[in-house]
């Protein structure tokens, strides 16, 4: 005999809990449907784990920065594209990222000291890299 429930929602969803293929199927079938909503859900949900940001939080830095990476200054056109720089000792954002700069701080471990020994390393190099 099946349970009478106060409206038909309630009911759908204690026979899903009860049967987990039929939550699954639903799942499926919802992300088939709306891939769009499901990818803002998802990029919502990261920021917010990984960052303890909000979409608005993440779009008004982007502002800030005018669009560009922090760094060098190329134009950030999709999501896919940047990286949110953040410091993995305190977790505070710093800024918005292409890939190669990012790449680039991770590779250096952040260390200022690094950087600055390979500015000078570069710069030694490219006045003796011309060729007269």
């Amino acid at each position: 005999m099946r349970k009478i429930y106060e409206n038909e929602a309630a009911g759908r969803r204690a026979r899903y809990k009860l049967d987990p293929t039929k939550r699954l199927a639903w799942a499926r079938r919802y992300r088939e449907v709306n891939p769009e909503k499901v990818k803002l859900s998802n990029r919502k949900y990261q920021l917010m784990r990984r960052y303890n940001m909000t979409l608005e939080d993440y779009d008004e830095l982007l502002e800030l920065q005018e669009g560009l990476c922090d760094i060098c200054g190329v134009t950030l056109v999709d999501t896919r594209s940047t990286h949110i720089d953040h410091c993995h000792a305190t977790g505070k954002v710093r800024g918005i990222l292409c890939a190669n700069c990012n790449k680039g701080l991770a590779f250096f471990d952040d260390n200022v000291l690094t950087l600055a020994n390979s500015i000078v390393y570069l710069e030694k190099h490219q006045k003796s890299d011309i060729v007269p």
